[in-house]
C-alpha cells in the first residue's frame, strides 16, 4: 500500500466535488428530490460513499468520526480568487453585491468571513428548498431585493447558472476560473453576445465588472 502522503488526494477532493455537482444539479433539473438542501449533509453523505471505495479505503477506514465531521467543514475555509475582496468591494460602491449559492446558509457565512467576501446579502438556495438551475432560486432571489429579473446580473464563473438566469430576464456575465467549468469543454471559449455567443459579457476578472459597471 501507498504511503498516505503520497497518495493524490487532489483527485480525492475533485471526485467529492463532481459527486457535489452531480447532486444539486439533478435536484435542480428536477429530476432527484432531496430530504435536506443543507450542503454540509450531503457533502458528509457523499464523503461517506467515497471513503468505502476500494481505491480510497486503505487510506480512510481509520478515520474516525471527528475527523469525517472536521473534513466535511474544511468547505468552509475556501479561499477565494484573488481578485475578488478588492473588487467586490468596489462594486459595492455602486451596486447592491449578492451571493446565490446552492451552499447552506452557515457554509455561506462562514466561507464570507474567511474570504473577506464583503456581500451586502447571501442568499443560498437552502431557504428555497431547491437548487439552482431550478427558477425559483432566481425568480425569489429577485423578488427579496425588491428587483425585477431584468434589473439583475447574474455573474458566474459556470454556464449553466448563466443560461438558467438569462432564460429569466437577467443579464449574465461570464468570468472564466481555471477548472471550475464542468460544463465547459477544454479549449472551448465562452463568448459573449457581441462575439456570436450566448452571455452578455465575458470578463477576465472581478476587475473587469467593476469597469463594467462604470463604463471604463
Amino acid at each position: 500500500m501507498s504511503d498516505p502522503a503520497t497518495v493524490n488526494w487532489r483527485q480525492f477532493a475533485q471526485e467529492w466535488r463532481l459527486g457535489y455537482g452531480r447532486t444539486v444539479y439533478s435536484v435542480g433539473a428536477g429530476s432527484v428530490t432531496l430530504e435536506s438542501y443543507n450542503i454540509d449533509v450531503i457533502h458528509r453523505k457523499l464523503l461517506e460513499e467515497l471513503v468505502v471505495k476500494p481505491e480510497w479505503a486503505p487510506y480512510t477506514s481509520s478515520w474516525t468520526e471527528e475527523d469525517k465531521h472536521e473534513l466535511t467543514f474544511c468547505w468552509h475555509r475556501l479561499k477565494g480568487w484573488p481578485d475578488s475582496s478588492q473588487w467586490l468591494g468596489e462594486l459595492k460602491k455602486d451596486k447592491i453585491i449578492a451571493t446565490l449559492s446552492n451552499g447552506n446558509m452557515r457554509l455561506l457565512i462562514d466561507m464570507a468571513k474567511h474570504a473577506n467576501l464583503p456581500w451586502d446579502v447571501i442568499f443560498s438556495t437552502e431557504l428555497f428548498n431547491t437548487f439552482k438551475p431550478k427558477p425559483k432560486a432566481y425568480l425569489e432571489t429577485a423578488r427579496h431585493l425588491s428587483l425585477p429579473p431584468h434589473k439583475c446580473a447574474m455573474v458566474a464563473a459556470h454556464i449553466y447558472d448563466l443560461r438558467a438566469a438569462r432564460e429569466l430576464g437577467m443579464k449574465t456575465i461570464y468570468v472564466p476560473r481555471p477548472e471550475e467549468d464542468p460544463g465547459v469543454k477544454d479549449g472551448e471559449a465562452i463568448k459573449s453576445k457581441e462575439e456570436g455567443g450566448e452571455v452578455d459579457f465575458v470578463v477576465n476578472d472581478f476587475e473587469g465588472i467593476v469597469g463594467l459597471v462604470r463604463g471604463e
